[in-house]
């Protein structure tokens, strides 16, 4: 798969991006514009959205909606925006720390009907279960929700974002990524892709020195498991070719992001 070079706004507004797409944030502005854009796209042409998510999310991502002109409670009232609690969905499917699969695609799919019974067609939905899940340590639980997730997909025609609070540089991004490589088409993983080029570039040469040119040009040119911005590929060929040096680039990369601030 191509790295993924545009600014993620465009990627997140793109009609024909992937069907599944995964966002890392750790500024909750940033996952509330990340959102916003993604539902803002159908919702503007006539379309729908669906919304499983924290009550402060969901707020949060109601009033960024205003701030793009889109009324939300107008929308619900329209029936081309629902929004669901995350904990409260769950609890209609989760048996035994694991998905079950039958009531998720129930759950899932009368959320998607009632979207459609508005008239909208194209429908984008964002959920955070999985993160929750993740936060809660339970990966194998959310790791099961993106495989139903996928065939919801297949079956109903949608595009999903998911989003996973973490930095996109992070120790645990890059131990969660393997993963979520089946399924997603696109990865976002930070804000901004500028910052991230310079914070990658810097580690590089100082964890590599001479031989930073050769070797970001080989790593680089290894097809990464789903799209994503060439310097986050270059850190995870590394890091799974030659760990050490790929941790402590990965690590220098973080902290020069967090410090890059201008």
């Amino acid at each position: 798969m191509a790295a993924a070079s545009a600014p993620w706004a465009d990627l997140l507004t793109d009609g024909s991006t992937d069907q599944h797409v995964v966002q890392f944030y750790e500024d909750p502005a940033f996952l509330e514009k990340a959102v916003a854009t993604w539902i803002a796209t159908p919702l503007r042409r006539g379309g729908g959205a669906v919304l499983i998510a924290t009550a402060e999310h969901r707020a949060a991502v109601a009033r960024r909606l205003g701030e793009m002109d889109l009324d939300a409670l107008q929308l619900e009232r329209e029936g081309r925006l629902l929004l669901l609690d995350a904990d409260a969905t769950m609890e209609a499917f989760m048996v035994g720390g694991l998905p079950d699969a039958p009531a998720f695609f129930a759950a899932a799919g009368d959320a998607i009907r009632k979207v459609r019974s508005s008239g909208a067609t194209e429908v984008r939905a964002w959920g955070e279960m999985v993160n929750l899940l993740w936060k809660r340590g339970n990966l194998k639980g959310a790791m099961r929700l993106e495989e139903l997730w996928n065939e919801v997909i297949a079956e109903h025609g949608i595009r999903l974002l998911c989003s996973y609070e973490s930095h996109g540089l992070a120790p645990e991004t890059f131990e969660l990524l393997p993963s979520l490589t089946h399924g997603h088409g696109l990865l976002i993983p930070v804000e901004d892709y500028a910052r991230l080029d310079r914070a990658v570039a810097r580690a590089l040469i100082e964890v590599c020195g001479d031989d930073t040119a050769a070797l970001s040009g080989t790593m680089g040119r290894r097809e990464p498991p789903l799209r994503m911005p060439k310097s986050t590929a270059v850190v995870h060929a590394l890091r799974r070719t030659l760990p050490y040096f790929g941790d402590r680039v990965a690590s220098k990369a973080q902290a020069h992001y967090d410090e890059d601030k201008a």
